[in-house]
């Protein structure tokens, strides 16, 4: 084993040697590095990411945590990279991919500086669904996400998570509207994949399981792979949209209702983006408010289905006592500029599912 490093990540770097312009190699590499947080400020991740953004500054992972370099680890090796972004900014001062990149590597240091870099895009070309999309990622006002988001959508965005994005922020500035609308769009989808798919929707397998499985019942890898998807996007939008309905119903003073909503969307199988980052809370904390301990307990037991978190049966505890956890009381408060690092830890777990997810993986490693 190489000094410093793992021996996946030796094993690698001695091929490169024989291999130096393997793009295979070299992602491969970077995921190494990126999955082990001990080694972000090791000096030959710097050069491999160097070398990704030089060479391929439009390919996704130049838009993703996994070519970030957090100065506070590594100050030369951010200065580095960054020299490199503004390089390439200089030199292709239109090129929407390049500015996403850009922005996506100055995002959890300096979100002024990426939102400029956006805007500089946006401002010669509104067409930018891309671009609507993450200035509404890197906003901090929630009216601002909801705008910006809205207009990736008018713009013909096809990111996965859009809908629920949206929904999120119409409920964070009570546009519920606007929230309710997304919603029953959300059910809709939901309705469809039933119709098309039926219980398959209901596996519970997970991994290389759910992946065996669905290859097993189609023959076929593309259809194996359409359906995995469908299962994981089915579970997103069953749980978001009865959650954001439900939100809707307390508006509405309509308790029963939502605490339906509520139970719904603890009915869901294993997804990606809920197993990494979690389920949603908001509506369950307002139930609190409104009586349903119960209920909420419920809902925590059945989110253990699906998301492996310690924290869950402390709460449940917690609310079985009718006492909110700490960290619901905390989290009701509304997210402000100071609170980047919270943000850029949140974008890198949703990020991560989405790579996982376009990479075609069903399982994250950590």
């Amino acid at each position: 084993m190489e000094r410093g490093v793992t021996p996946k990540i030796a094993t690698l770097e001695r091929r490169l040697q024989s291999e130096p312009e393997s793009l295979s190699l070299r992602e491969q590499i970077l995921w190494g590095y990126f999955e082990d947080e001990t080694l972000h400020a090791h000096p030959r991740r710097i050069d491999h990411i160097l070398w990704y953004v030089r060479c391929f500054p439009h390919n996704f992972l130049c838009r993703s945590p996994v070519v970030q370099v957090d100065p506070a680890i590594s100050l030369e090796g951010y200065q580095t990279v960054e020299r490199e972004w503004i390089r390439l900014l200089t030199k292709n001062p239109r090129d929407a991919e390049v500015a996403r990149g850009a922005a996506n590597f100055f995002c959890t240091n300096d979100l002024s500086r990426a939102r400029e870099i956006l805007h500089n895009i946006i401002n010669g070309d509104p067409s930018q669904a891309d671009i609507w999309m993450d200035l509404g990622r890197f906003s901090t006002d929630p009216k601002d996400r909801l705008r910006f988001f809205q207009e990736a959508q008018r713009r013909g965005s096809t990111q996965p998570n859009l809908l629920v994005w949206i929904a999120r922020a119409a409920i964070e500035t009570s546009d519920f509207t606007t929230a309710k609308a997304i919603g029953l769009e959300l059910l809709a989808l939901v309705d469809t994949a039933r119709s098309e798919y039926g219980d398959k929707l209901d596996w519970k397998e997970k991994g290389r399981e759910i992946w065996v499985r669905a290859l097993d019942d189609t023959g076929d890898r593309s259809a194996a792979s359409r359906l995995v998807k469908a299962i994981s996007a089915h579970a997103y939008h069953k749980h978001w949209g009865h959650t954001v309905l439900g939100r809707v119903a307390l508006h509405e003073n309509s308790l029963r209702t939502a605490l339906d909503h509520l139970r719904k969307s603890g009915e869901v199988v294993s997804d990606p983006r809920l197993s990494s980052y979690g389920p949603s809370f908001s509506l369950a904390k307002e139930a609190c408010t409104n009586g349903a301990w119960s209920e909420v307990a419920t809902y925590l037991k059945a989110c253990e289905s699906f998301w492996k978190d310690e924290r869950l049966p402390v709460w449940r505890n917690k609310i079985e006592s009718q006492e909110l956890p700490d960290s619901w009381v905390a989290d009701v408060q509304p997210i402000t500029e100071p609170d980047r690092e919270n943000i850029a830890a949140l974008r890198k777990s949703q990020y991560k599912c989405e790579i996982y997810m376009i990479l075609g993986r069903t399982k994250l490693t950590d």
